[in-house]
């Protein structure tokens, strides 16, 4: 921990000592943002079966257990031909690498943000990064439903008591188009009007590992497109390369295949936009006899404004999934829909909003050869909440209820209620 303060410090120095531009082209470093959010639970009941349990606590953001504070610099050179991107946090948050055994451990720490990266832009039209970053030009452009989400972070892989654990059912804008993303890698982008290009390859867990050799590793590139049809909307398309089965470092996911994307947004509404996505699986040899066909995916949701009604709603499907051995379908997936909505109602101009969430999972049953499986799986949830707005900062309070699968590793897969009572605020500077 001395180590990381040290560093920290020596970081804020170098940025301290840039901030001036330095003259003689020098890099100035732009405005710093600030960013963050908490959720205090005062009231978490869960009840099964056997047993009932409340407690009262912190409840998870995006990616920790524990309110994030997050800080960014931006800093180029006076023509914007070259520069970097900076973000750091700081909460309690979950490392799964730390113990090396796939067990995480939550500790209190300072880490890298989105995007830790230098820049440079030898045309007007390209520009290179190289570092981490999340770049979202082509990215699906309607968020998850936002309350649950950040309120009730829902892990399947590690359920228990922890205040928090409510459902997460909405998907996020990956969902319908897939960012590009690494913590070390290389991205290029090519914008020509209306018309931009970008390619990315990298790594998004152990690092871009040189074993992985020369051609597995490019055959992990991801090269996107899209082009914005003048009052109409934005179309886009992408390759998403994979391991081809190896199960190397992946780019933005660990997947074993390549897959292919598509996506449309509706844009000329006069009342918001509608952004619909599908991908598309290319199936792969996991061994001599088995093939594997990972599912079919399709997303569509909109987020519209209707006076003082707004209205976010999202529909993903996961369907088609099989596997192979010697041509004969031994698995088949069942099919997966989740459907969420939030409304919400802005009263004039008093800063004050009233939303209500509603969310639903359904799970089909899966086949193994022609014996069709019992592990479907039906989930809701129900939320409503009040929230102001002041200033840069906004504040919510709501209830949350949800009637989550189980995730009994006995295979009983007992049912349970969970009901919240989370207080959420955030702000940005």
């Amino acid at each position: 921990m001395r180590e990381i303060k040290k560093r920290l410090i020596l970081g804020l120095v170098v940025l301290a000592s840039v901030m001036g531009g330095g003259g003689g082209g020098g890099v100035a470093v732009n405005p710093f943002a600030l960013w963050g959010d908490a959720v205090f639970v005062p009231v978490y009941l869960i009840s099964t079966d056997d047993e009932t349990a409340s407690a009262v606590g912190l409840a998870p953001d995006w990616a920790g257990y524990g309110p994030r504070l997050q800080f960014g610099a931006y800093g180029s050179d006076p023509n914007e031909q070259y520069g970097f991107n900076l973000e750091i946090h700081a909460d309690w948050w979950w490392n799964e690498v730390m113990n090396g055994d796939g067990n995480g451990t939550s500790v209190n720490g300072i880490a890298l943000g989105d995007n830790a990266n230098l820049w440079i832009k030898p045309f007007d039209f390209l520009t290179l990064k190289v570092g981490k970053y999340n770049e979202d030009p082509l990215r699906g452009k309607i968020s998850p439903i936002s309350f649950p989400d950040l309120v009730a972070y829902d892990r399947d892989a590690n359920p228990d008591w922890r205040p928090g654990v409510l459902f997460l059912l909405s998907k996020g804008e990956d969902a319908i188009f897939t960012r590009f993303q690494a913590n070390r890698g290389a991205h290029l982008a090519l914008e020509f009007g209306d018309l931009y290009v970008g390619a990315s390859v990298g790594d998004s867990n152990k690092g871009w590992a040189a074993e992985d050799g020369l051609l597995d590793g490019w055959s992990q590139i991801q090269v996107g497109v899209g082009y914005t049809i003048e009052n109409i909307g934005f179309a886009r398309a992408q390759f998403v390369g994979g391991s081809d089965g190896k199960q190397v470092s992946g780019l933005t996911t660990l997947t074993p295949y390549n897959r292919i994307e598509v996506a449309f947004a509706l844009t000329s509404l006069p009342v918001g936009t509608v952004d619909i996505g599908a991908k598309i699986p290319l199936s792969y040899d996991s061994d001599d006899e088995t093939t594997v066909q990972a599912p079919f995916s399709a997303s569509a949701g909109g987020n519209l404004l209707l006076g003082p009604i707004d209205l976010v709603a999202r529909i993903d499907a996961d369907f088609l999934g099989n596997t192979k051995v010697d041509g004969t379908t031994t698995q088949e997936n069942g099919l997966a829909l989740v459907f969420a909505a939030e409304p919400s109602y802005k009263i004039g101009d008093s800063g004050i909003t009233v939303g209500a969430d509603v969310q639903f999972k359904l799970e089909g049953n899966s086949k193994t050869g022609d014996t069709e499986n019992k592990d479907g799986k039906n989930s809701l949830g129900l939320g409503l909440w009040v929230g102001k707005a002041i200033g840069a900062a906004s504040i919510r309070a709501g209830v949350l209820a949800g009637i989550p699968a189980g995730h009994n590793a006995d295979g009983d897969d007992p049912r349970s209620t969970r009901i919240a009572i989370p207080i959420q605020f955030s702000f940005s500077l």
